[in-house]
C-alpha cells in the first residue's frame, strides 16, 4: 500500500471490537477529507447502507498547477460489526477545478484572500425519504472564480451542492449560498423526523472586508424536485467572529469545520450547530485578551 488512502471500518456500538479497515477509495492515492453517513433504504435493504464521500488530489497544468479536487461517492453493504463491509468502486461526483486548496498552486499556501488560515475544500453529504425516495445531497466550499497568485489565493468563496434521486448514479448540481463574500465550511445534516436537510456555514456576507463571518443556517425542505430549493438564511450569530483574534493561534488557525445535529417532530424540531468564536474574551495574567472557544446556537423551527 501507497499513498493516502481512505478505509472503512464496522464497530460494536460500544467500541470494544472492530472490523479490519477496508479500502473504499479504489485505485485513488492522493486522498482527503473523507466524511461517512449511513444511507436509509429499508425497502430494499433492511440495514440500509453506509455511504462516504471523498476527495482525490491531483495537480493541474502548468505553469500554476493549480490543484484539481476530484470529488467521489461510495456505497458500502454492512456486514455486521467485526465483519468488514464490501463496498462499491469510487464513483465521481465532480472534479472541481477551483478547490480551496491548503497547498495552492505554484506559490505556496492556498487561503481565503481575507484571512491568514488555510483550509481544504471538504464534501459531506447526507441522505433524506422523500416523494422521490431516498434522495442524497452533498455539499463543499470552493471558489467562485480562478485562484489567485499562482493557485494560492481564493477571493471569494461559495458553497456549493450535488444532489441525487439514484444513490450516485447521476447528480444534479445547484448551490447553497453564492452571495458576495466568502462562505465556507459547511456541515451537513438531515432532520429524520421532517425530512428537512440542514446545512451550517460561515459567511462573511456584509462585511465590507470579507473578514469577519458569522454562522448561517440555511433549509431544504422535502418537494419534487432534486434538488429542492434551497430556504432562505438563518443569522445565529448576530456579532461576526474575528479570525485573527486568539492570544495563541492568531490568525493561523480556527478549525477546519463546524457541526450540525437536527431532531424533533413534525411540528416542533430544533437543528443545534456547534461552532468556533472569540466572542467571550479570556484572562491571561488579568488581562483581558480575545481567544477562540467551541460555541453552540440552537434553531428552532
Amino acid at each position: 500500500l501507497s499513498g493516502n488512502l481512505i478505509f472503512l471500518a464496522a464497530c460494536k456500538n460500544d467500541l470494544s471490537s472492530c472490523s479490519p479497515g477496508a479500502i473504499v477509495s479504489g485505485s485513488d492515492s492522493n486522498t482527503d477529507e473523507s466524511h461517512v453517513r449511513v444511507r436509509p433504504d429499508v425497502a430494499t435493504k433492511p440495514n440500509g447502507s453506509v455511504t462516504v464521500t471523498y476527495v482525490n488530489v491531483s495537480e493541474g497544468p502548468p505553469p500554476d498547477f493549480i490543484p484539481v479536487y476530484d470529488i467521489k461517492y461510495v456505497t458500502c453493504t454492512p456486514a455486521g460489526a467485526r465483519v468488514a463491509p464490501s463496498c462499491s468502486f469510487p464513483t465521481l461526483i465532480k472534479s472541481e477545478t477551483q478547490p480551496i486548496s491548503l497547498r495552492g498552486g505554484g506559490l505556496g499556501n492556498g487561503s481565503l484572500a481575507a484571512t491568514g488560515f488555510t483550509f481544504a475544500t471538504f464534501p459531506k453529504h447526507d441522505h433524506r425519504q422523500d416523494q422521490n425516495g431516498v434522495e442524497t445531497y452533498v455539499v463543499w466550499d470552493r471558489c467562485k472564480v480562478g485562484l489567485i497568485a499562482g493557485g494560492g489565493i481564493c477571493p471569494d468563496a461559495d458553497i456549493s451542492l450535488a444532489a441525487s434521486s439514484n444513490n450516485g448514479q447521476s447528480w444534479t448540481f445547484g448551490d447553497v449560498d453564492i452571495k458576495a463574500g466568502d462562505q465556507y465550511f459547511p456541515w451537513i445534516v438531515t432532520d429524520a423526523s421532517t425530512n428537512i436537510v440542514n446545512v451550517a456555514y460561515y459567511s462573511t456576507t456584509g462585511d465590507s472586508m470579507n473578514h469577519r463571518p458569522r454562522v448561517l443556517l440555511v433549509q431544504i425542505a422535502p418537494g419534487p424536485a432534486t434538488p429542492d430549493p434551497v430556504g432562505a438564511a438563518q443569522t445565529l450569530t448576530t456579532v461576526g467572529m474575528e479570525p485573527s483574534g486568539d492570544f495563541f493561534l492568531r490568525d493561523t488557525f480556527i478549525g477546519n469545520r463546524i457541526g450540525v445535529s437536527a431532531r424533533g417532530t413534525a411540528n416542533s424540531s430544533r437543528a443545534y450547530v456547534h461552532y468556533v468564536h472569540n466572542a467571550v474574551n479570556g484572562v491571561y495574567n488579568g488581562a483581558s485578551a480575545p481567544e477562540q472557544n467551541n460555541h453552540m446556537s440552537q434553531f428552532s423551527y
